[in-house]
């Protein structure tokens, strides 16, 4: 687990390095900045035995377990670049984090796009399928109905005619009956008569 770290940077502003670092991080840093011009705090640090500051610019790295680190002079600019890396390489690394956790998100988002497309793609397919169907069914019904219109008169025109021919067929066979009868009456008859003329003369 990485220590919590507190910086604290002693500065004069009589001193044109401390200008220059001060300009140098430029707000980039969250250093607590104390100014030496004061009396008192230059007695205070005076006394203080156990930094032993000897000159400013001067930063103190304190972290939580109670170990400070002292940079004086030169040595600032140099852990200050440091710090300055550190921190682009921190922002660079949430950033390649965020992006990633972006492109994850998109992704996903992507996915259920992709996902509620095809699925409205089928719906609208088995939609017009449902309507084709539905359209052909109308049309054969359609069909159907013209289709037994055009052949309920032809049907009723040739029961029409097979009964009218029935009927000439029937008449025609009741006709040649009685024929038939009356040539067999005829023919009793004139037999009749004959025997009866072969009476007479005997």
């Amino acid at each position: 687990m990485e220590q919590s770290l507190t910086i604290v940077c002693l500065y004069s502003e009589f001193s044109k390095k401390c200008k220059k670092i001060k300009k140098m991080i430029d707000n980039q840093l969250n250093i607590e900045y104390i100014s030496i011009d004061s009396k008192d705090i230059r007695d205070c640090i005076n006394n203080d035995k156990k930094l032993y500051i000897k000159k400013v610019p001067c930063i103190l790295m304190m972290y939580d377990n109670g170990t400070v680190e002292k940079y004086e002079g030169d040595k600032c600019f140099q852990i200050c670049k440091t710090l300055l890396k550190k921190k682009e390489q921190r922002q660079q690394k949430e950033q390649q984090e965020l992006q990633h956790k972006i492109d994850i998100q998109v992704q996903n988002q992507l996915k259920v796009l992709n996902n509620k497309h095809k699925q409205q793609i089928n719906d609208l397919q088995n939609q017009m399928k449902q309507n084709e169907k539905q359209i052909i069914n109308h049309y054969q019904q359609k069909l159907e109905e013209q289709k037994n219109k055009l052949l309920t008169p032809r049907y009723n025109q040739q029961n029409a005619l097979n009964k009218t021919k029935k009927d000439n067929v029937d008449g025609l066979n009741k006709k040649q009956t009685n024929v038939k009868q009356n040539d067999i009456l005829n023919k009793a008859k004139e037999l009749q008569k004959q025997q009866t003329e072969l009476f007479v003369q005997k």
